[in-house]
């Protein structure tokens, strides 16, 4: 199912426009949009200041905990993802993992892990690129399909599963590469408005294979 468009979706389009975020972290944001989290959470990779805090809303009772390989503040667990985890199993509530694995060589492993650690009927939650530039932190190795998440989640035991592709179509999808490019962020917002109107006419017949959405920018994605 595509994204759906939230209240003052455009409104919030035009204010990450101009903060210079990429379609790919709007559009993610938006996925986030007035979900509901509660108790022990776990966030791999990362940390207070991350965006889509402004979106998802959590409880006052929960806990948060950051881990990285590479933050080394005081608060954040040090913690390798390609490895297995320094936690007990059945720890957390939530388990947050967004635009983390398409950087690690060994993501199944992580995804395994996180089943792992989770109470039972805990969440997780996750984004990863598909359609996105290369980008080094400190590397880049995946881009995974709906599919092979899809199978790396049941694989890992997970049942209830959804995953949302982000974008509208391959318009989109051509503005979210370009659209970073351009310095006028004006014009930017100009590029992205044009491209959401020629998806929303495009018919269907160009926007999916096998009932498969064929131009995401990325993935959201739940489990439990």
């Amino acid at each position: 199912m595509i994204l759906k468009k939230n209240k003052g979706f455009y409104i919030r389009l035009i204010r990450a426009t101009f903060a210079r975020r990429s379609l790919l972290r709007f559009l993610q944001n938006e996925a986030l949009y007035n979900i509901h989290i509660e108790g022990e959470i776990l966030d791999l990779g990362g940390s207070p200041k991350s965006q889509y805090y402004s979106y998802i809303q959590i409880s006052e009772n929960s806990e948060i905990t950051y881990a990285d390989l590479y933050n080394k503040s005081e608060n954040f667990l040090e913690m390798d993802f390609n490895e297995n985890f320094p936690i007990k199993n059945n720890s957390f509530d939530n388990v947050l993992v967004m635009n983390v694995i398409e950087h690690l060589e060994s993501y199944e492993n992580c995804i395994f892990e996180i089943a792992r650690i989770l109470k039972k009927n805990g969440n997780l939650f996750g984004v990863v690129p598909f359609i996105f530039p290369i980008h080094m932190v400190p590397d880049d190795f995946h881009r995974p399909t709906e599919s092979m998440i899809k199978k790396v989640l049941l694989d890992a035991g997970f049942h209830d599963i959804e995953v949302k592709p982000l974008g509208f179509g391959r318009w989109t999808a051509a503005a979210n590469l370009c659209g970073q490019q351009i310095k006028f962020k004006p014009l930017t917002l100009i590029f992205y408005l044009i491209a959401i109107l020629l998806d929303k006419f495009d018919s269907n017949t160009k926007k999916y294979t096998k009932e498969k959405f064929s131009y995401p920018i990325g993935y959201f994605f739940h489990a439990k």
